[in-house]
């Protein structure tokens, strides 16, 4: 049974995921194929796929993809703007699910702060469930936020996104839980999540106990820019230890 876990609102998906510029997609994409040659990764694992803005494009140039997510309507987005020929298959379950999972791949893609909703204990369960449907040597590339980014910019800010304002307020626990709300104006809609963030010493330590080395650590989705806590994200990739 799926137990959704930071869900994401209709209105979150309208002004954060549907609106994101084709070329950012573009730029991700070149970072995985810089990560994961095609030659030697062809068969990847699309975690928390979304609207499969990354599965779709990878699909196009060669790559055989699976990909699951647990909000079934966006998986529907996702099958309409797959390619006609190589198309990714889509599959409605959640992290959990992976521990039932048997296919073998060469590497697999947690994107877009996917990953630590749940305990220390929980989130290095679900890594090493992702480990175990990885052939020998697999990859995993994960992309998640800064703990210390995120401990420096505490507090409420304002933005706007395709003409409505909205109000986000972020908050950082001292065991590393950032909590997030987001409202959205006159609208009465808001969103709220929470995750685990980790340092990249301790994310590392932690995808080590789970059977994988680090072969670096990177931002903006640039292979020659190392990790740096002035900007938000992380891109990880690991290798499964031999």
């Amino acid at each position: 049974m799926l137990e959704p876990v930071n869900t994401y609102s209709a209105k979150w998906f309208e002004l954060f995921m549907l609106s994101i510029n084709p070329e950012k997609t573009a730029r991700e994409v070149e970072f995985i194929m810089d990560q994961l040659p095609l030659d030697h990764f062809l068969s990847l694992l699309d975690i928390c796929c979304g609207v499969g803005r990354h599965s779709n494009r990878l699909a196009s140039l060669g790559y055989e993809i699976v990909g699951f997510d647990s909000d079934a309507s966006i998986l529907e987005r996702a099958g309409e703007d797959a390619p006609l020929t190589n198309s990714p298959q889509y599959i409605h379950m959640s992290l959990d699910d992976l521990e039932d999972f048997r296919e073998k791949f060469d590497a697999a893609l947690l994107l877009w702060q996917s990953f630590g909703s749940g305990s220390d204990e929980k989130n290095i369960r679900q890594l090493m469930s992702i480990n175990r449907v990885l052939k020998p040597k697999g990859r995993l590339i994960i992309d998640l936020y800064h703990r210390g980014f995120f401990e420096a910019h505490q507090g409420s800010t304002q933005g706007e996104r395709l003409g409505l304002r909205y109000t986000e307020h972020k908050h950082v626990s001292p065991d590393g839980r950032l909590r997030v709300n987001l409202d959205y104006g006159d609208t009465s809609m808001s969103d709220k999540f929470e995750w685990r963030l980790y340092y990249p010493s301790e994310f590392i330590e932690m995808a080590k106990n789970a059977g994988f080395e680090c072969l670096g650590h990177f931002r903006e989705f640039d292979s020659n820019l190392q990790s740096s806590i002035k900007t938000p994200r992380v891109q990880y990739v690991l290798e499964q230890k031999g």
